[in-house]
């Protein structure tokens, strides 16, 4: 393979957003009837940000070269790996320009996952911060301005408050190295969402738990209605699909279904051995292969898991605000009670 316009570093992956509108541009180059290339070229002298243009001439300039597109994108370095592998598919049955609407339609599902994701966790940490900082006013500023008024009326402040007080003056003592960490906590949200390696950790650690399962799941709907869509046999887009799938449980799963294929089982008997989807759901795909259909049921099963994880990452953020704000009251409730009982205590004496 030539290296001409090799990179020198490793290219940057394109995020979800930006592979979802590459595959639909060149998804309606494709259905126009104009050639790849010319299309490609159109791209590149309408492309205005330099990544993505130095991206787009590597290849254009490939799939100039008579290189087929998976290996152009592959050259490019900017594209993962199950899209490469899904373009290659297409291009040996004859439906690319199919294949390519279905990837952008995935990676626009991927990325409004992604924005959710990303909002449930940003968000509750905005939130923590202005606590932490009403907190810090009201500790540093607040109370030992209560304290000197108490002293000199004979008194003191409750143990909830003068406790509250004193963390506030320990921590004042420290600001640096708070401010140092939260710098730190600052930098990581920046890794995690803002870079490959970071999206890879955030990957990993989402990888865990029924709710990444369910992801997976719907994940491996959606790329097997993707593949059987294509022209491939239920087997090998098993096999293909068992290895884009990143939770083990999943993983697992699928694997053991490939077994049972092997054994001469029937590709719905051993899904329905492997416990993945529901009782009804299995009905559903039984007769969706009985019909021819498969593919069209298996993405419906997919586009109802991926409601469902819609709806249920927007119940959870949904929930983040009113507990936040709930939380912050009952401390903010709790420090003015504690600096107004002795003070009413006073009063109550002077009068």
């Amino acid at each position: 393979m030539s290296e001409v316009n090799q990179p020198s570093t490793k290219a940057r992956l394109l995020s979800s957003s930006e592979l979802a509108a590459f595959c639909l541009q060149v998804g309606i180059i494709l259905k126009s009837g104009i050639p790849l290339h010319d299309g490609l070229s159109m791209l590149y002298d309408d492309m205005e940000d330099a990544n993505l243009k130095k991206m787009l001439k590597i290849v254009s300039d490939e799939v100039s070269a008579k290189k087929p597109l998976q290996e152009a994108l592959s050259k490019s370095e900017a594209f993962p790996a199950y899209m490469i592998k899904m373009v290659g598919i297409g291009s040996l049955s004859g439906k690319l320009d199919d294949v390519m609407a279905s990837l952008a339609a995935y990676y626009e599902r991927e990325d409004q996952m992604r924005q959710s994701i990303k909002s449930a966790v940003v968000y509750p940490m905005v939130l923590i911060l202005m606590m932490f900082a009403v907190m810090m006013v009201l500790a540093v500023k607040v109370l030992p301005v209560f304290s000197q008024v108490f002293i000199s009326l004979g008194t003191t402040l409750s143990p909830a408050a003068a406790a509250i007080m004193n963390v506030g003056l320990s921590a004042g003592k420290y600001s640096i190295a708070l401010l140092v960490i939260a710098a730190l906590i600052c930098a990581a949200v920046v890794f995690l969402f803002k870079t490959q390696k970071g999206g890879d950790i955030l990957s990993a650690l989402s990888s865990m738990g029924k709710f990444s399962e369910k992801v997976a799941v719907s994940r491996f709907a959606s790329s097997m209605a993707l593949m059987l869509a294509s022209g491939l046999d239920t087997e090998r887009a098993l096999k293909m699909s068992s290895a884009l799938v990143t939770n083990a449980k999943v993983k697992f799963k699928i694997d053991n279904c490939v077994k049972m294929i092997d054994e001469n089982k029937s590709f719905i008997d051993a899904l329905s051995a492997i416990d993945l989807f529901p009782k009804m759901t299995i009905r559903m795909l039984s007769l969706g292969f009985k019909a021819g259909s498969l593919d069209i049921i298996m993405r419906k099963v997919a586009d109802t898991l991926e409601e469902e994880i819609e709806g249920t990452l927007i119940k959870r953020v949904s929930l983040i605000e009113p507990i936040s704000v709930a939380l912050l009251s009952i401390i903010i409730g709790v420090i003015l009670i504690s600096v107004m009982l002795p003070l009413m205590g006073v009063m109550s004496s002077i009068g």
